[in-house]
């Protein structure tokens, strides 16, 4: 049975990570701690939803990785938005690499798998960009998106979550482009990223042209993309543990 260690990586209340124990698959400063999934939950960057959406998914993949992580991060019900909410999950990974040398007394290279669901698609997406920008030694980042808000520019025009993008960024009008370069997955892209996107035909949240966009542009980068649509599976279908989208992670995690 999983028990979740609660790590803090701030003082606000939303500033944790859990740590799957009993659940991963190594044993502790025996082999080398080296596939890391952290899982980060969606909701539109509201509060509705917190890190316990992903707790399913997460004792699913302890089987396919060395540790799993959930993250959460302060939401727009929080203190949360722009930039808070992104430099909560910089903050969270951070202090997850951290625990991981630590827990694990390892330094062996480390494969990251950010597996984000929704908002916390477009989080996922983000920190990819961020932490392949960066070149931390030994360490190597995937972005994985489950029906992820991947493009602000278009989840603004469309209005999805009833106009929470503009919530999200504090606007009213139209995102300028340094904001889109800073805060938008697909503007961000340096074309370094190992990226997943999956998106189920049957969404109705975020719609799939958002992810197609993102995939344009990822492909015209020639970034390590590999992408995949579900037409029989829904929004939440997306981090089901019987779906098709996970089977699809589950491999990919274990190819590389």
């Amino acid at each position: 049975m999983a028990g979740y260690v609660r790590l803090n990586y701030g003082e606000d209340p939303s500033q944790f990570v859990e740590y799957f124990d009993g659940v991963n698959t190594k044993e502790r400063a025996s082999t080398p701690c080296q596939k890391v999934a952290v899982l980060i939950h969606g909701g539109f960057w509201r509060g509705t939803y917190d890190l316990v959406l992903m707790n399913e998914l997460g004792i699913f993949l302890a089987s396919s990785v060395d540790a799993v992580y959930n993250a959460e991060y302060r939401r727009l019900s929080g203190g949360g938005g722009w930039p808070t909410t992104f430099d909560d999950v910089v903050a969270a990974i951070y202090s997850i690499i951290n625990d991981v040398r630590n827990r694990y007394q390892t330094i062996a290279p480390l494969q990251i798998f950010l597996v984000g669901h929704s908002a916390g698609g477009h989080l996922s997406a983000l920190a990819a960009s961020y932490f392949t920008s960066q070149m931390i030694d030994q360490i190597s980042f995937y972005g994985i998106s489950l029906g992820g808000v991947l493009d602000l520019e278009i989840g603004f025009s469309e209005r999805i979550g009833d106009g929470v993008v503009a919530e999200f960024l504090g606007l009213r009008s139209a995102p300028s482009s340094d904001l889109l370069m800073d805060a938008s997955p697909k503007h961000r892209l340096n074309g370094g990223e190992h990226l997943l996107v999956v998106t189920g035909g049957r969404d109705n949240v975020v719609p799939t042209s958002i992810a197609n966009s993102f995939i344009q542009r990822a492909k015209e980068l020639e970034a390590d993309l590999a992408f995949a649509d579900f037409p029989s599976e829904d929004h939440m279908d997306l981090i089901s543990t019987t779906s098709n989208s996970i089977a699809l992670v589950v491999d990919y995690i274990k190819s590389r």
